[in-house]
Parts: structure tokens; C-alpha cells; sequence
């Protein structure tokens, strides 16, 4: 898997308080790229309804549980916060990455400004990413961490197009209805994360 985002590091961890968080090293977790189908025109994301960057959207995913593997946990996590049931293995990986986050502002630091504010990172995750299309008419409900979920146009995301991000909302019975957004709180993975992941499907449905 090819790293998108440089590894953080620090010659001390000392200069974190794990007080804050109840982070004191890096924790494993994954996330999930789900394209509405095969021609890659939406993605679904969800609204983060916990710290960090609670309020803002970003992929399904969460911490690794002991003892489970990625493809395990990207399963549970995506069923938990979706509701959907889709088939993820070791096949369906495609990158990795850091993220490094604050709770004092709730943003994410990229290593640059980790490295000159020690004492302000409060969350660093390791993110291990998995891609997949949505496999059947099986309609997407919010739960767990997450406040709401939502279809978001991918050539907006990753600045293919010029037009607002969209979101489709969407609804227990299965209706649902576009809201005009001009401004969505799209974490700052998720662009990068989703071009990629959008030139890697073709392979990764071949082998999966």
C-alpha cells in the first residue's frame, strides 16, 4: 500500500498530555471509500458526531479493536455507522496515512505544524483505507459516531469541477432529495483519499 501522507514524529512524548484524549501513542484504525457504483460519481461520507473534527465530513471508518484485522474492523466500523453490509478483505486496501489531530481547535495539523506544536496534538491515528462500491439497493442510515451521512459528488471533492458540493441526503424510506451546500466541512484527508481510491477501484475490483 503506498503512503499519501508523511509519518509524524517526535523525539519525545513527553510534550503530549494523554490526560486530554487517552491517546498517549498512535492508534490503528481504518477507513472506507464507498463509491455509489461502478462509474464513481459519488461517495459516501458521514458527519463526524464526535471529537476530532466533530461536525465535519469525512469517510466511514474508526479505531482497530484488539485482535481484529483491518478487513475485520472496516466491516464492523462500516455496518455501525451505515448500517451497510459490504464485503471488504485484505484485496481492498490502497493507502495509508497519518492524521494528526487537535482538540484545543478541533483541526487536523499537518507535520509541519505537529512538529513546531508539540503540545497541541492530542490525536494521531493510522489509517489504513479500503475501497468499494456499493453493491445493492441497500439504503445507508446514520449510527454510532455518526450525525448524518450523505452522497457527496466526487468531482467536486476532489476539484474536477467547479460546482458546489452537494450533498444527497439521505432518508429512512428511502427517499431523497438534493441540498444545495456551498460550503461542506469535508475533512482534509478526504480529497486526496478519494482520488485515489477512485484511480485504484478498477484494480481492486479485479482482485477482490
Amino acid at each position: 500500500m503506498r503512503r499519501i501522507a508523511r509519518q509524524f514524529s517526535r523525539s519525545s512524548s513527553s510534550s503530549i498530555d494523554p490526560s486530554r484524549t487517552g491517546m498517549a501513542h498512535p492508534r490503528a484504525a481504518v477507513a472506507a471509500t464507498i463509491f455509489r457504483d461502478a462509474r464513481v460519481e459519488s461517495v459516501l461520507l458521514v458527519q463526524r458526531g464526535k471529537p476530532p473534527l466533530q461536525g465535519s465530513w469525512s469517510l466511514p471508518g474508526g479505531s482497530v479493536n484488539l485482535g481484529e484485522t483491518v478487513a475485520e474492523s472496516v466491516r464492523r466500523e462500516v455496518l455501525e455507522e451505515t448500517g451497510l453490509t459490504l464485503h471488504f478483505d485484505e484485496n481492498s486496501f490502497f493507502a495509508t496515512t497519518d492524521a494528526l489531530f487537535s482538540s484545543s481547535d478541533n483541526e487536523r495539523l499537518n507535520s509541519a505544524e505537529a512538529e513546531a506544536r508539540k503540545r497541541a496534538v492530542d490525536y494521531h491515528y493510522v489509517l489504513s483505507h479500503a475501497a468499494g462500491v456499493l453493491s445493492d439497493d441497500g439504503v445507508p442510515v446514520a449510527g454510532d459516531d455518526a450525525a448524518n451521512l450523505g452522497w457527496f459528488k466526487v468531482a467536486s471533492l476532489v476539484g474536477e469541477s467547479d460546482s458546489r458540493l452537494n450533498p444527497q441526503w439521505l432518508h429512512d424510506d428511502g427517499g431523497s432529495d438534493v441540498v444545495n451546500w456551498s460550503e461542506a466541512e469535508v475533512g482534509p484527508l478526504v480529497p486526496a483519499v478519494v482520488a485515489r481510491a477512485k484511480r485504484m477501484l478498477p484494480h481492486l475490483l479485479l482482485t477482490t
